[in-house]
């Protein structure tokens, strides 16, 4: 199956400019996480797709958002309540359910990077307090290497290397 950048992002994501997730974020709660994972009467297993590890990545999340005042042993800022959604709702998405779990990186600004790497590619998708994303893709291809940072925008044909190379 092909997805494009709106398949990942939302379709607001050509717009040239961050990308901001907004209202349409889901709240991440304990009681919305159990929500999600626990099977209720409507829903049969089959209809709840997910990908494998988004049950352990929610954790991670939940964990992150914990995170206090000077956790990095410096002045680190909280995790941001708005990243960690950001990030969740994002990795929701049914277009990121065929990728390998990714690793979930607090940053000291109260911003959050949701990453995979491998040795011919790295795939970092940082999110902001406010929802707002920013990409970094680099992949190798051979003698050839594409680079790519910036908005969601004009972004389809990174994510699209980045995905063959991550799932090869």
């Amino acid at each position: 199956m092909s997805y494009s950048v709106d398949d990942y992002f939302g379709t607001n994501s050509r717009r040239g400019q961050w990308t901001t997730f907004g209202n349409r974020v889901p709240t991440i709660t304990e009681s919305s996480y159990r929500q999600v994972f626990t099977r209720t009467p409507s829903l049969s297993p089959r209809e709840i797709k997910t990908s494998p590890w988004l049950e352990q990545v929610t954790n991670e999340l939940l964990d992150v958002s914990r995170l206090p005042l000077g956790w990095d042993g410096g002045s680190g800022r909280s995790t941001s309540i708005g990243a960690v959604e950001a990030a969740h709702w994002l990795l929701s998405r049914p277009a990121f359910h065929h990728w390998p779990a990714p690793a979930i990186v607090p940053r000291s600004d109260g911003s959050l990077q949701i990453e995979w790497h491998k040795s011919t590619v790295d795939l970092e998708i940082e999110i902001d307090g406010r929802g707002r994303v920013q990409l970094y893709i680099w992949v190798c291809d051979g003698d050839e290497e594409l680079e790519y940072e910036g908005s969601t925008a004009g972004a389809n044909d990174a994510m699209l290397a980045a995905m063959d190379h991550l799932l090869a």
